[in-house]
């Protein structure tokens, strides 16, 4: 006979669960619809900025998945979503699309949880209305939302089926593919599988049953994950965060720390610019009391083997990317509370048999007391910036395109410098040229490389109304002071952001003694 203590890897409601989701089936339908309605709101008043509508033109523009993986090199991000809306963009090119999509995966990690998680139902209550569920990771759609979606994914197939190994390995490739962070915590979900594969009595037990699909587990997701680390090695002329940071300076490394303090209180302050700010703004603060945190988390989840794996692993991946590479965002912070997330699932996923004695329950009450309040303060920070977004315009883009749609002349090209404010307004203006001063060439979308020198934006603009004996459209993100009569001031769009898109727009007539001559083979659209 089994010892009882072996029972660990038998999946079971943790004690503290009022009666589970299982017992009341529309829970998880009901927390879901209860979601979309706000989730659906902020989306439907977000305008797009420009690294949302940067990945959907990057696919509509791109007329095969050999040229999307092209441009890809310069992004520092693997294909999945881009191959997703490559997809899409196939059948239609409203970036409403994007959109839609995007909330049916936020919805369906909130469904996940409701469904399986093996949390209270207050935590599961609170988990869909906090910072980056409800708005960092829905209203904003990038490719974040994905890896939190196939993280869920995971952590709920580990639970229902723990020998389902190909269809973990599929999950663990795909999430590999999503950005870096979901790759660094592939890795710390992989590390853990093979650990408990190796010490663990059932998981070797299911490794013995199964020894073919734990194989072939195992190779689908390394494959997936040389794929991504190819993809995401830049090629010689990529000009965006080429630097690397190996130093230990004492200022750099407490400014790192700051990062767990943002990602567990991601408290917005309220303003024009509440996007990427946090109400406490002493890093030293910031650094002391997010290794708290980082301890009272530890702490939480190190009593069960699974979760202090993929804590330690996931945790120090995201903290060492963001050291040495790219600090980024709340958005890129973020990680650091889906890291956890998905370390109290593992960690209670299964029960072992407790033998009697209430003191034997404290490590799980503690843990539970730790998590909800972590929720709890997602929520603050999640009602702070649906507030925020609700008030603030986050991109003037949409505004700029809605006009220009009905100012535009037939025929008249977009002269849009710099390239990065083009993306906001090129996503919603579909079939319009785009020229960009950047590299003197076409398109709709940025190429992040080194590769020509900006020309003078408001030369480029006459120097083309003249070859093309056409009007052209100026558009700039700040104003210029008309010093001839071909340039006509339109309407500006400007709001004072935290992006720096706004959009100054001109009207460029060709000189009136200019003969028609032909465009140039260097400058034709």
């Amino acid at each position: 006979m089994e010892p009882a203590a072996d029972a660990i890897s038998q999946p079971a409601t943790p004690e503290l669960a009022i009666p589970s989701a299982a017992r009341w089936p529309v829970f998880p339908l009901i927390l879901t619809a209860l979601y979309l309605i706000p989730a659906a709101i902020l989306m439907h008043n977000h305008a797009m900025w420009r690294d949302e509508a940067q990945a959907f033109l990057l696919a509509r523009d791109s007329n095969s998945l050999a040229e999307l993986f092209r441009h890809l090199r310069y992004e520092g991000h693997p294909g999945l979503w881009h191959v997703v809306l490559w997809f899409i963009t196939r059948i239609t090119v409203r970036p409403e699309t994007m959109q839609i999509l995007h909330l049916a995966l936020a919805a369906g990690t909130v469904y996940l949880v409701a469904r399986y998680a093996p949390f209270t139902w207050l935590e599961k209550i609170l988990f869909p209305f906090g910072y980056f569920t409800l708005f960092e990771y829905a209203a904003i759609s990038r490719n974040y939302q994905i890896s939190l979606f196939l993280i869920i994914a995971f952590c709920a197939l580990r639970r229902q089926r723990p020998s389902a190994f190909l269809g973990q390995g599929i999950l663990l490739g795909l999430l590999c593919n999503t950005n870096i962070f979901g790759t660094i915590l592939a890795g710390a979900l992989g590390v853990m599988v093979l650990v408990e594969a190796a010490v663990a009595r059932q998981g070797r037990r299911n490794v013995a049953q199964h020894p073919w699909r734990f194989i072939g587990g195992i190779l689908l997701a390394g494959a997936a994950a040389f794929w991504c680390v190819h993809w995401l090695i830049p090629p010689p002329d990529a000009d965006f965060a080429k630097e690397w940071t190996n130093d230990l300076i004492p200022d750099h490394v407490l400014h790192t720390w700051t990062a767990l303090w943002r990602a567990y209180l991601p408290i917005p302050e309220p303003g024009l610019g509440f996007w990427n700010s946090n109400f406490e703004s002493v890093t030293l603060t910031q650094a002391y009391w997010g290794r708290i945190f980082c301890g009272i988390v530890l702490a939480a989840v190190g009593w069960h083997y699974r979760g202090a794996i993929v804590f330690i692993i996931g945790t120090a991946g995201i903290l060492t990317f963001l050291h040495i590479k790219y600090f980024g965002g709340m958005r890129h912070q973020g990680f650091l509370f889906v890291t956890a997330i998905a370390c109290f699932w593992l960690a209670w996923a299964t029960r072992p048999a407790l033998r009697p004695g209430w003191w034997r329950r404290i490590p799980r009450v503690l843990s539970h007391t730790v998590l909800t309040v972590l929720l709890a303060v997602q929520i603050w920070g999640g009602w702070v910036a649906a507030q925020q977004a609700w008030i603030h315009p986050f991109s003037m883009g949409h505004a700029a395109a809605n006009y220009l749609r009905g100012e535009l002349r037939p025929g008249e090209v977009l002269v849009i410098d710099p390239d990065y404010i083009a993306a906001p307004v090129a996503v919603y203006l579909p079939g319009h040229r785009v020229y960009f001063t950047r590299g003197a060439r076409w398109g709709s979308f940025t190429i992040w490389d080194n590769q020509g020198t900006p020309e003078d934006a408001v030369a480029s603009a006459k120097r083309l109304a003249a070859e093309m004996q056409a009007s052209v459209m100026l558009v700039l993100n700040h104003p210029i002071k008309p010093h001839s009569p071909e340039i006509v001031a339109l309407p500006s769009f400007t709001c004072p952001s935290f992006l720096g898109e706004n959009y100054f727009l001109y009207r460029v007539a060709p000189p009136p003694a200019t003969q028609s001559a032909p465009a140039s083979p260097a400058t034709r659209p």
